[in-house]
């Protein structure tokens, strides 16, 4: 799957404000070998030499050889040590506007995170939250009339049987609604929860399907813990929370889009990007809603260039057709 943007971003900052700490600067240069940092980022060392070659030409305005951010790098034998960060390094400084929208914005999501269903999760935000509350001062306090709705979360009933069954290794029953409002029951070995886009997944071996799922919490109807022990699945404990594949009324489509529309690959998890000519790149993601897949679409619809497989290009062509007839009209 193709890496989003913001996490390849979050990367970059986070080894720079890493490799600039105090503590490892005093070690020296070239203190970090390419693998300890390829593991404490969960990448490969590839990637990590793939940022730094990356970071190397970023720097400040002007962007002479003295605007650029500097490294000691030695491939050969994979050791790497930041020399000039140009600042970079340096802990953020937030304005009192800017304190008190991140102070609002993490009270927001601590409310919205269940400490059973994700402790570490809420753990962390409220760790940040307590933090950042004590150097804004007097005025946090005016994050206090900021309120934003999440959503409705999963019943407690639900919540609580989740949590059972993981701790007690048991399967589970689960009545569950799609994105398309579709209502379908199936047994589950349950794997794991966790956050993404501000909502909870269980992360399962769906039995029916033979093949790992996601399911977003608030959208279980019901949870039965069954007396079946669930069977361990390791290949799920590090997947991607939200990966979809085919089958269950899903479609494999293949887009090839001219290079404007690279937000998509950046945005949709996608299963596959190849590079074509001229700065085009086609990807292969899984559909199941096809309402969803036609407002993509047509989003980009100056920049598609071919759509597949069959139904899904009769569904796109129909709803333009449509949308031309009715401004015609």
């Amino acid at each position: 799957m193709a890496e989003n943007a913001p996490d390849r971003l979050v990367r970059l900052l986070g080894l720079l404000a890493f490799l600039g700490r105090d503590d490892v600067v005093d070690a020296g240069y070239a203190s970090w070998r390419l693998d300890e940092l390829a593991e404490r980022f969960e990448v490969t060392p590839r990637r990590i030499l793939q940022d730094i070659n990356l970071l190397f030409v970023a720097g400040l305005p002007g962007h002479g050889p003295e605007d650029l951010i500097d490294f000691d790098l030695d491939e050969e034998d994979g050791y790497v040590a930041l020399r000039e960060p140009h600042g970079m390094a340096r802990p953020l400084r937030l304005s009192t506007r800017e304190a008190v929208a991140l102070v609002a914005a993490l009270r927001t999501l601590a409310a919205g995170l269940d400490p059973e269903l994700q402790p570490r999760e809420a753990a962390e935000v409220a760790s940040t939250l307590a933090v950042l509350t004590r150097a804004a001062g007097a005025a946090a306090s005016t994050a206090a009339l900021v309120d934003v709705d999440l959503g409705a979360a999963a019943p407690v009933a639900v919540r609580a049987a989740l949590v059972r069954a993981l701790t007690d290794g048991r399967r589970l029953r689960l009545r569950y609604v799609s994105a398309s409002d579709v209502v379908s029951e199936r047994d589950v070995d349950p794997v794991r929860l966790a956050t993404e886009d501000s909502h909870g997944y269980l992360v399962a071996f769906c039995l029916r399907e033979q093949a790992g799922r996601s399911f977003r919490v608030d959208r279980i109807l019901e949870a039965t813990v069954l007396e079946d022990p669930a069977s361990p699945h390791p290949e799920l404990t590090d997947a991607p929370t939200f990966r979809p594949a085919p089958g269950d009324g899903a479609v494999l489509a293949t887009l090839a889009l001219a290079s404007p529309a690279r937000w998509i690959a950046e945005s949709v998890p996608v299963e596959a990007v190849r590079e074509l000519s001229d700065g085009a790149f086609e990807i292969d993601l899984v559909v199941r809603d096809t309402g969803w897949f036609v407002r993509l679409v047509l989003e980009e619809a100056e920049n598609v260039l071919a759509i597949s497989p069959a139904e899904l290009h009769a569904a796109v062509t129909s709803a333009a057709a449509a949308a031309l007839e009715a401004y015609d009209g």
